[in-house]
């Protein structure tokens, strides 16, 4: 009987322990963690690109509708005064989810009548034209997002 405890004893098989397999999963596992964490990361700011990039494609085509109402003149008294109130667009929306909609809205201030020296003056009047687009940050709820365009068209009808 001896005999055999001594040779069970002396046996040592080439092999882990369990603490150095545990060990092993622990590191792995925290390498693993802190992977998944720098993809999600990753994820959320290229989606926070991708809204700022949307935003500024609906700041510009806005922008692009009110220059070409002062270039052709075909502004009215209440168009000068500015657009206060904002007008909502939707800047994101990948599954049509209400809950994951964000809205932003687009504010133009009020027009101001400039003439410039380099032409006729009572032919030539330019506009000072100022938009911006406001929305919420998707990752951080209170933070507030926003972009400015200026432009100063030539208003081609006096």
């Amino acid at each position: 009987m001896t005999s055999q405890r001594s040779s069970f004893i002396n046996n040592k098989s080439a092999g882990f322990t369990l603490i150095e397999l545990i060990v092993g999963l622990v590191m792995i596992a925290a390498t693993a963690s802190t992977v998944f964490y720098g993809i999600s990361y990753a994820r959320a700011e290229v989606r926070k690109i991708a809204i700022r990039e949307r935003a500024l494609e609906e700041l510009t085509g806005y922008m692009d509708y009110w220059i070409a109402l002062i270039n052709y003149g075909t502004l009215s008294v209440t168009d000068v005064g500015g657009d206060r109130r904002g007008e909502e667009v939707v800047i994101y929306n990948p599954t049509g989810d209400p809950q994951e909609v964000i809205i932003g809205k687009i504010y133009r201030e009020s027009l101001t009548r400039h003439y410039s020296e380099e032409f006729n003056p009572s032919n030539h009047p330019y506009y000072f034209l100022r938009c911006k687009i406001v929305w919420v940050d998707h990752l951080a709820k209170d933070e507030i997002a926003e972009i400015y365009l200026e432009a100063k068209p030539f208003s081609y009808r006096p």
